[in-house]
């Protein structure tokens, strides 16, 4: 994956009291590199190495050889393990601004020469973090399977604020508006024909973390075979959630009824029950019906289609406002005879046609014009709809109604670190919002009160 790793010029210098040196967080906003680091260790113009979040530097590498001890010492962010050092800077930070962490260009001399905002992933020899999901899946004695097939297409939303001439490009289309759950976990259910999968139908856990109890190694060696208790705990990474918890969906999907007849020989009868039945999003596809509509509807049509879904419920989300119970919100859809995205509307009705079960993303705006709007007013518009702090409201996409997959995200300040810092002395959001209008009316009235006396 490019832009993993790249070479940057600082443009502002952020100086904090902090016991890790020559390491620090790096942010893009509005148009300039910002630099958060301890005093006297970077300065404006300074080169450096910007690692993205979830880059991975694997063992065999140069790098990872003589970065080691620097790390352990200077990096907070950066973990360092037998297999790899990992970047775990979080991708939504200071007003959602995407950033990393950043080191010292000195410390790779063989790439002084290049230019600023060179890629340099290759020549570090950086993964992401799923190449190496999918390396340790590969590499176990489990017989796990990585849930994405090459023909399931990759969805990517860009943030408004870092794409503000799309109101240029875009000033005649029409937009519709979804909102966007926080803590949700993207998943896709596919229903195809042989051509692409013999099973038919399937299912992929894209969110690479899930909330999930506390075990000791002991017990997380049995989860496979163990219903996990409903309790709030720590984060698994993908390749934990897919070979611990997800290996129950898998065996369904990938087995014939025969073949489970002869495994059934060498798996006692409780555990097979508990492997196949006892899953939640397996569960969840079940009692909304999903499979029996979608193959109903591909043995009608003989056409191939993947369903984009939200995944919540119960250890999923880490909102205030969560769902009692399990439940898929549908959100896209793609055309796999056809190569393309189907349009919000021809979503809705297809869906519709398919089953009235299934659940659709709810609509916070029909019918967006971009004509007078602008950047600014739009994330108002997004913090008007999601202002209230104590909901799982954590943004907006908007989606043409008339280009297939033209998409961006607005995410609601609310969401940002400052403004949690400084909610965190209000009762709720509202009060915030309240106290905001408040001084701003002062302001005015002070204005015109100088204004009268001039």
């Amino acid at each position: 994956m490019a832009n993993l790793a790249t070479i940057q010029k600082i443009a502002k210098v952020r100086e904090i009291d902090s016991t890790k040196r020559d390491i620090c967080e790096l942010r893009f906003e509005d148009s300039l590199w910002h630099v958060v680091g301890q005093k006297n260790t970077y300065s404006i113009g300074q080169r450096v190495v910007f690692f993205a979040p979830g880059s991975v530097i694997p063992k065999d590498t140069e790098a990872y050889k003589h970065l080691c001890d620097f790390v352990r010492s200077n990096a907070k962010g950066m973990e360092v393990t037998d297999d790899c050092i990992h970047v775990h800077a979080s991708s939504v930070g200071i007003k959602h601004k995407t950033h990393g962490l950043v080191l010292p260009l000195s410390l790779f001399p063989e790439l002084e020469k290049l230019p600023v905002r060179s890629d340099v992933t290759d020549r570090i020899g950086v993964i992401s973090e799923r190449a190496l999901d999918t390396y340790v899946i590969c590499s176990s004695t489990a017989a796990v399977k990585l849930p994405q097939p090459d023909w399931i297409p990759v969805r990517k939303f860009v943030d408004l604020r870092d794409c503000p001439k799309m109101f240029d490009k875009y000033r005649r289309s029409r937009f519709y508006g979804e909102l966007m759950i926080d803590g949700s976990i993207p998943v896709a259910v596919y229903c195809v024909s042989d051509k692409y999968d013999a099973d038919r139908f399937g299912a992929c856990v894209f969110g690479n973390k899930i909330k999930r109890p506390r075990y000791s190694q002991a017990e997380i060696k049995r989860l496979l075979y163990q219903q996990p208790k409903k309790e709030r705990g720590c984060l698994l990474s993908l390749w934990e959630l897919i070979a611990q918890c997800c290996q129950s969906l898998w065996y369904w999907s990938r087995h014939t009824d025969q073949e489970l007849q002869e495994d059934q020989k060498e798996i006692d009868d409780l555990e097979l029950m508990l492997l196949l039945e006892r899953h939640d999003l397996w569960s969840t596809i079940e009692i909304e019906n999903i499979e029996p509509a979608l193959r109903d509807w591909q043995q009608r049509t003989g056409r191939s289609i993947v369903v984009f879904f939200e995944w919540v419920g119960p250890d999923i989300q880490g909102n205030p406002e969560r769902y009692p119970d399990h439940r898929l919100y549908a959100s896209d859809v793609y055309d796999l005879d056809g190569q393309k995205w189907l349009l919000p509307k021809e979503r809705e009705l297809f869906l519709d046609g398919i089953s009235k079960r299934i659940r659709q993303v709810v609509k916070c705006y029909y019918d967006y014009p971009f004509a007078g709007s602008s950047v600014d007013s739009t994330i108002g518009l997004v913090a008007d709809i999601c202002n209230n702090r104590n909901t799982g409201k954590k943004g907006i996409i908007f989606k043409s109604s008339q280009e297939p997959y033209v998409t961006f995200k607005v995410l609601s300040d609310l969401y940002g670190k400052k403004t949690k810092t400084r909610l965190s002395k209000a009762a709720t959001a509202n009060d915030y919002f309240a106290a905001q209008e408040r001084k701003r009316k002062e302001k005015q009235e002070r204005y015109y009160d100088n204004s009268r006396m001039s």
